[in-house]
């Protein structure tokens, strides 16, 4: 006889058997006997449980609080007899669902059954790197005994550690006026990684352990909320302090900044050292200066004991020179204005003849300034945020006289100005020089001068200094409440000459004759080869630029047309830079 699972079920096997035989008379089943037997049959009732997890990390990739762990549990019978009521726990797992219910009804030897549950991971578990758990699993025998197969398994999810800090570093005010005014650095540590972080470190380059207000080898602090150590931080919480101090002394008349790192130092949950740092820069601006159109504080002699020159660069015409350009090209008058924010400041600009605006909106407002040093050593001021553009031109009409003087003539613009909440508003005003190529006399002819030994600007006729050499030209500024000031800077005159041939054709007199128009004339070189052209103007007036090279040689200029005019070559001698004069004088 072959058992069955029901037979291993119970245990054991009942069975009767029967003996019959029949008598020599022909009775059938004269005789007869049975016997019973029972076969026990061991129960070796087992189970197994095998527990595994694996943790979704979700999108972000990084371990948080709130991110699942799936479980799955199978349970295998590994015994020999049925088992009923097959129930899985696990302490961290409050719902556990198997396929075919919970518990199992029951589970044939051999047979298996995966259970799945999942589990929320906790900052606790992120910071101990890990999670031990273990899943216990029990069935009941078919005698009715209660759990009489049982198992447990035990798993470790490892959960990856990621600890960091952010330092954020601020300054208020970023812009301050005079060296040693107050600044509040305020300093923000964020936990940004995935584990709890203890920080007992808070470092500044300039002014040392932010917790302490006097250290040797570093600038004082006139007050500190900051405190250590700050323990258990979680992740994603914040530490914030501020601490009070006098800023730098000015490094040069004009602008410097002070820049300084604070360092914030936290232990994670395996005494390892995590740091970050960040920098927060004061630019101590003064209340004037005036600069380039890069706005750029310029030197263009290259001396600063004689103070502060731009060039101007006269060229040389027919009549006498022009004030073509100046160098730099524009300027902005840079100014600054302090006060509490919401306040309204009145500003008073006061700019020197012969300055003039340029563009629509001269003026702009901005609610910081910071400086960079171009590659030629210029400070430059770099503005912030704009705030507002004004409209107060300037032209050389705006002025009560045309003339440096003396006394040199000023104008003046006003506006108010809000400050920010920056508690700094920083101005700047868009110039140029109205001299160039100007028309101050109204003539309808651009202004001639001619050059003294001293490089002053004389009108040709009168000889009257209409432009001194380096005259100072005074910026000033006047905002109520804030440091009233000045800066000034000189034209250094530069009259530029060319080499080549001019004159006039004229009747009679070469100055006073009536001048002949229209008339073509021609420079040649020593080998007879025409090197320039010009044409006289309206006044007989002609020049032909040429730069001759080498040693001096002759050449000749002559007139080519019309044919009333026609003359024989003149003979002019030429040297490098030299400028030659040929007059042409008619009969009638």
């Amino acid at each position: 006889y072959a058992i069955t699972q029901e037979d291993i079920d119970a245990g054991l096997r009942d069975n009767t058997a029967t003996t019959t035989g029949d008598c020599p008379d022909g009775t059938v089943d004269c005789a007869t006997d049975t016997d019973d037997n029972r076969e026990t049959i061991p129960n070796t009732p087992l189970i197994n449980i095998n527990k595994e997890g694996l943790l979704d990390l979700g999108a972000n990739g990084i371990a948080d609080p709130g991110d699942i762990i799936n479980y799955t549990f199978e349970v295998t019978n590994t015994g020999n007899v049925t088992l009923f009521n097959v129930d899985v726990t696990d302490p961290l797992v409050p719902v556990i669902t198997c396929p075919s219910g919970t518990p199992i009804p029951s589970l044939a030897p051999g047979a298996s059954e995966t259970c799945t549950g999942s589990y929320a991971i906790t900052q606790e578990d992120i910071d101990a790197g890990l999670r031990d758990n273990t899943a216990t699993t029990t069935g009941d025998c078919p005698d009715g005994t209660v759990d009489c197969a049982t198992d447990t398994d035990d798993n470790r999810e490892t959960i990856p550690q990621v600890p960091a800090i952010q330092v954020v570093k601020d300054a208020t005010p970023s812009n301050v006026v005079f060296p040693g005014d107050n600044v509040t650095f305020s300093v923000s540590v964020t936990n940004t990684g995935n584990v709890s972080l203890d920080l007992y470190s808070l470092t500044d380059d300039i002014y040392g352990d932010l917790t302490v207000l006097v250290e040797t080898g570093f600038k004082d602090q006139i007050s500190t909320t900051c405190v250590l150590p700050q323990n258990d931080i979680p992740a994603g919480g914040n530490y914030s302090c501020e601490f009070v101090a006098f800023v730098g002394s000015a490094l040069d008349p004009f602008v410097s900044s002070e820049t300084d790192v604070v360092t914030a130092t936290a232990k994670d949950p395996n005494n390892n050292d995590v740091s970050d740092d960040d920098d927060a820069t004061v630019t101590i601006t003064p209340p004037m200066a005036v600069t380039d159109s890069s706005l750029c504080i310029f030197d263009r002699d290259g001396d600063p004991s004689n103070g502060r020159q731009f060039n101007s660069a006269f060229t040389a015409n027919v009549t006498g020179f022009e004030l073509t350009s100046t160098q730099p090209g524009q300027f902005f008058w840079n100014v600054s204005v302090t006060g509490n924010p919401g306040d309204v400041i009145p500003v008073t600009l006061t700019v020197p003849w012969p300055f003039v605006t340029q563009g629509a909106m001269p003026i702009h407002v901005y609610d910081s300034v910071g400086t960079t040093v171009n590659s030629n050593g210029e400070t430059c001021f770099v503005p912030g945020n704009t705030l507002a553009a004004i409209r107060e031109p300037i032209t050389l009409a705006t002025y009560s006289s045309q003339t440096y003087g003396p006394p040199h003539d000023y104008t003046e613009v006003h506006f108010d100005v809000t400050i920010p909440a920056t508690g700094f508003a920083y101005i700047n005003q868009h110039l140029d020089y109205g001299l160039k190529k100007g028309d101050v006399d109204g003539d309808g002819v651009v202004d001639q001068y001619l050059p003294d030994a001293n490089n002053n600007a004389l009108d040709p006729a009168t000889k009257a200094i209409l432009i001194p050499q380096l005259a100072d030209h005074v910026f000033c500024v006047q905002p109520p409440g804030s440091p009233d000031g000045c800066d000034a800077v000189q034209n250094n005159n530069a009259f530029v000459k060319f080499g080549g041939v001019m004159g006039r054709l004229a009747m009679d007199d070469a100055e006073t004759g009536t001048g002949i128009p229209g008339a073509t004339v021609i420079l040649k070189d020593p080998n007879g080869v025409q090197v320039g052209q010009a044409t006289s103007n309206a006044d007989g007036f002609y020049v032909i630029k040429w730069d001759h090279k080498g040693k001096p040689a002759d050449y000749t200029v002559e007139v080519t047309a019309p044919a009333a005019y026609v003359t024989s070559p003149t003979v002019v001698h030429l040297k490098n830079k030299y400028l030659g004069i040929v007059n042409f004088v008619y009969t009638p």
